[in-house]
């Protein structure tokens, strides 16, 4: 093979180490300043936000392959496993770090997140993902062994900005009941995500039960599957969304709100000619075949799909059970799920893994791409490169059949797809994370591995052909690859004896909803995918159950001799099983229809050995009670007057009039019997609405009255509703009012329990009806009392209050007009519209011009002002309850919208306020320091009134002395408005503390 000379090989370590350059490979192969193909403007690929941090999870090459070896022994050799079994996502493999970049360029800080929350390395950490507004990571993570507070898989947020650490669930106790991994935020913050805690839905209750049979064996999943729940960002109101006996992991939150996921399950069935003599020999205990694996290369070559097995091949990996081996299929679903009404959709034709090396494959790391296909890494569980092939999946209605994963329609997202078995050179490399940088370009941050031999004396290449000789040596790097040139710049440089992965860029989702139709927009959960194998004679459980009836009849064939003496011994027994009420005469087994011995009648036909004796009329009408059923029709008895004994059953249609009282009743004296009688229509449905008066309405309970946060799920409860004779329900909510600006709506108003996203802070106001199929209840009443989002400020020691400035020219009548204290600019409370009153409608007051120019001080007034949204960071000491925000020369608009002040360092003339929700806990004080104006209002109340332009002031207000004035109480919610003015060049100071715990904002 060709070796890399030294020359060569430094030119690789130079390009490898480039900021501005870009390496390429590929036939398609362009420069940095290449246009993209079909494209007439220029880009500059490659160029990136600085500041755009991200983390990525890190693990020892060798500590896996180790992993990797062990878990396919272990499964080999386990009767109950088998190496086709893939990776549990429950899976404990300590030693991975998680790391946070602060950004792309060079000299970015490279933070280790965990090491220090967890107390050691021993932790595991995976299942990346990131908010939809790029501003925090959430994940899955495992404390190290002996860890009793984080002794299982649970969900934690990571925010990029303050740096700080939270696990969803805070309490031990419930966050290590369940086995909790792979989360995503969905579009209001909730989080989706997977694990063993079948938690149910009280709108979904499912029973989940499999049909048993003593010729028939179960084979299921060795371990509880995991199932996509969902929480709010307090790891409350956890709900089960999907079922089964499947594992549904990868979730990944689409553009449009929507939650696509890959469900693994798996089938069986019977290889005889695996407990066959010939094949014993190949069979699971045979460790030759785990050396043999490692050992083989395939033919196929990227993402083809390999040949099948040899039965010596297909015998190994069977599972040895009670009916015989069997060999186990994995099947991948790609679905999508609406993760408040829990609508499921196949986005892809499940795919089907039969007897191939195709068994080993996974599909992982799904993500959506700007153009809003999903995009994914495909690779082999036991592949000691710990990569495989980054591909796009595209139409689900164009699969191909040649590929692996055909029904998925995948394609490389690079010019070359990587090759993906054991032992295998892969001239385009291996992916083990993808992460889209959605700014346009259709960029993507990737974890990348060249394809690297190393001869025996010790000298690297560059892998050139997919036969060179030499150990493959696999470090990972992350990348910056741009599709349009096939260009890639490195970011982090590779790492010996590293696999980088879960690549988590913080960046806003955008770019386009999935472009394909789905695959099918109906999908039903299969509540038990286990199989159930049975043994060949499966047909025989069929016929047993006919024997049983065949020994009733069995006393039948007794009469058969008894024809002799046709007409004594026939009736005689015949009155011994059925009419031994009466045994008097035989009409009486025509009336046995009533007591429903007709099914013995029935089989009777089938050993028709009584027509043989023909002379047998008597017990001809046992055939009669055949048609019997239909009318309970004795005309057919009518040609029995033949026989003239059978006159005497005639007086039974006597009884046919007994049923109709109408004659009855015409010998009054007959009334005594008539109640004989009566307790035989009493089972007819017309007594019955004779109660329908007594039927007393139904009682609706709505519940408890809630109180909730902005953004969380509520879920209405009218289980306690009651009917008072224990009637079925049904239910009827309707939303009566919500807070202004609220666009959510009720979900599933006719279920016992619905639920809203309760949207906005306010009261929220239901009625429930329900009502028994005869009369509606009275109305019941629940109250929905939704607080702002509180922030959780443990362990923070910054966050951001989202503020909107205004940019004025020093033209304007009120700036720079008089200078001075002027108290009384505005009136004591706030407008409708939330926004400060000016006091003197009609006038003036001594350093403004009147209400039109200050009604443009904090309105968007087109040639007059420009807007600016953006926030103040405030800070505080250790875990002080205590919040400040302290600039002596507070100039937020410099050299922005009018631009500076001319022949000033600074643009002076602004305004700004901010409008926050805070909960109200008592103890709480508000000061501000500084100049010119500032009004800040509590529940629509002025409290504090600095107006004027003047040097600076200071001002305090006490929320618990102003309480009654305000008409404030404590556990309850109220607004916060503050509004400032700088007027004048001479200076600007704006300075506040506070313990008031306003609510939680995204804004930065």
């Amino acid at each position: 093979m060709k070796k890399k000379t030294p020359k060569l090989q430094s030119a690789i370590l130079a390009c490898s180490l480039l900021t501005l350059g870009a390496c390429s490979g590929g036939d398609n192969a362009g420069t940095a300043g290449d246009t993209a193909p079909g494209n007439s403007q220029s880009q500059t690929p490659l160029e990136f936000t600085g500041g755009t941090s991200f983390v990525y999870v890190e693990r020892s090459i060798a500590q896996m392959q180790q992993n990797k070896t062990n878990h396919f022994n272990n499964k080999l050799n386990n009767d109950l496993g088998t190496p086709t079994d893939l990776s549990s996502p429950y899976e404990f493999n300590p030693g991975a770090k998680l790391y946070h970049r602060t950004g792309l360029e060079i000299g970015a800080i490279e933070l280790d997140v965990l090491t220090d929350y967890f107390g050691g390395t021993g932790y595991d950490v995976k299942d990346v993902s990131v908010s939809q507004d790029g501003n925090t990571i959430v994940f899955a993570a495992h404390g190290q062994a002996g860890n009793s507070a984080h002794s299982s898989w649970s969900i934690y947020t990571y925010d990029l900005t303050s740096q700080t650490i939270k696990r969803v669930i805070a309490d031990d106790t419930l966050a290590n009941a369940g086995e909790d991994t792979n989360p995503t935020f969905t579009l209001t913050g909730d989080i989706v995500f997977s694990s063993d805690r079948s938690a149910g839905n009280p709108n979904n209750p499912t029973d989940i039960f499999v049909e048993e049979n003593e010729n028939c064996y179960k084979v299921g999943p060795s371990e509880k599957p995991s199932l996509l729940h969902i929480m709010n960002a307090y790891g409350e109101n956890i709900v089960q969304l999907t079922y089964g006996n499947n594992h549904d992991t990868t979730p990944t939150t689409l553009k449009d709100g929507r939650v696509a996921f890959v469900r693994w399950s798996r089938s069986y069935k019977e290889v005889p000619q695996c407990a066959t003599e010939s094949n014993a020999g190949s069979g699971k205990s045979n460790n030759d075949i785990f050396t043999s694996f490692f050992n083989t290369q395939p033919d196929t070559q990227g993402l083809d799909a390999p040949t099948s097995w040899l039965d010596s091949q297909m015998c190994a990996y069977a599972i040895d059970t009670p009916v015989g081996p069997v060999l186990a299929s994995n099947h991948y679903s790609l679905l999508r799920i609406d993760p408040v009404r829990g609508d499921l959709e196949q986005l892809y034709k499940t795919h089907t893994i039969n007897t191939s090396d195709e068994e080993f494959l996974t599909i992982d790391n799904i993500v959506q791409s700007e153009d809003g296909r999903l995009m994914a890494i495909i690779k082999h569980h036991y592949n000691n490169v710990m990569g495989g092939s980054a591909v796009a999946l595209t139409d689900p209605h164009t699969e191909n059949q040649t590929s692996v994963f055909a029904s998925f329609a995948p394609q490389p997202i690079t010019s070359e797809a990587s090759n993906l078995y054991p032992n295998q050179l892969s001239v385009a490399g291996w992916f083990s994370s993808i992460a889209p940088y959605r700014d346009g370009t259709e960029r993507l941050l990737l974890a990348w591995s060249q394809c690297v031999t190393v001869s025996e004396g010790g000298v690297s290449s560059f892998c050139s052909s997919t036969n060179e000789d030499g150990e493959l040596n696999s470090k990972y790097g992350i990348w910056m690859y741009d599709p349009s040139t096939n260009s890639r710049l490195p970011i982090v440089r590779a790492k010996e004896d590293k696999v980088l992965s879960e690549l988590g860029l913080g960046r806003p989702h955008v770019g386009f909803d999935f472009p394909f139709e789905p695959y099918s927009d109906d999908f039903t959960d299969d509540l038990d995918s286990s199989r159930i194998i049975c043994t060949d004679p499966g047909i025989d459980p069929n016929p047993e159950p006919e024997p049983e009836p065949q020994p009733e009849p069995e006393p039948q064939p007794e009469p058969e001799p008894q024809p002799e003496p046709e007409p004594q011994p026939e009736p005689e027994p015949q009155p011994e099983p059925e009419p031994q009420p009466e045994p008097e005469p035989q009409p009486e087994p025509e009336p046995q229809p009533e007591p429903e011995p007709q099914p013995e009648p029935e089989p009777q036909p089938e050993p028709e050995p009584q027509p043989e004796p023909e002379p047998q009329p008597e017990p001809e009408p046992q055939p009669e009670p055949e048609p019997q059923p239909e009318p309970e029709p004795q005309p057919e008895p009518e040609p029995q007057p033949e026989p003239e004994p059978q006159p005497e059953p005639e007086p039974q249609p006597e009884p046919e009039p007994q049923p109709e009282p109408e004659p009855q009743p015409e010998p009054e004296p007959q009334p005594e019997p008539e109640p004989q009688p009566e307790p035989e229509p009493q089972p007819e449905p017309e007594p019955q609405p004779e109660p329908e008066p007594q039927n007393l309405p139904p009682i609706a309970n709505a519940g408890a009255d809630q109180v909730v946060y902005q953004g969380d799920l509520v879920m209405l409860n009218g289980s306690a509703s009651t009917d008072p004779e224990g009637a079925a329900l049904t239910y009827q909510w309707t939303m009566v009012s919500a807070p202004e600006g609220s666009e959510s709506e009720l979900v599933d108003s006719y279920l016992v329990s619905p639920n809203i996203v309760a949207d906005v802070a306010g009261t929220y106001v239901f009625d429930l009806v329900v009502n028994d199929t005869v009369h509606n209840s009275d109305v019941d009443t629940v109250i929905v009392t939704t607080q702002p989002q509180v922030c959780d400020t443990s362990n923070i020691t910054s966050r951001y209050i989202p503020v909107t400035l205004r940019d004025f020219h020093q033209s304007h009548p009120d700036f720079e007009y008089k200078v001075g204290q002027d108290y009384g600019i505005v009136a004591p409370y706030l407008g409708e519209d939330r926004l400060p009153v000016y006091a003197n409608e009609h006038g003036s007051t001594p350093t403004t011009n009147g209400k039109a120019t200050f009604d443009q001080w904090y309105r968007n007034v087109e040639g007059v002002n420009i807007a600016f949204d953006t926030s103040l960071e405030i800070t505080r000491e250790g875990e002080n309850s205590v919040w400040r925000y302290s600039n002596g020369n507070f100039f937020p608009l410099d050299n922005q919208g009018w631009g500076n002040t001319e022949g000033q360092d600074h643009n002076f003339y602004f305004t700004l306020e901010t409008h926050l929700e805070f909960l109200y806990e008592g103890g709480e004080v508000f000061t501000f320091r500084g100049d010119d104006d500032l009004w800040l209002y509590i529940n629509g109340k002025l409290v504090i009134d600095i107006g004027g332009v003047h040097s600076m002031i200071e001002r305090s207000i006490d929320l618990d002395k102003a309480a009654a004035e305000l008409g404030i109480e404590v556990g309850q919610t109220y607004s916060f408005d503050l509004f400032f003015a700088e007027r004048h060049t001479t200076q600007s100071n704006f300075q506040i503390e506070t313990n008031i715990n306003l609510e939680c904002t995204d804004n930065r």
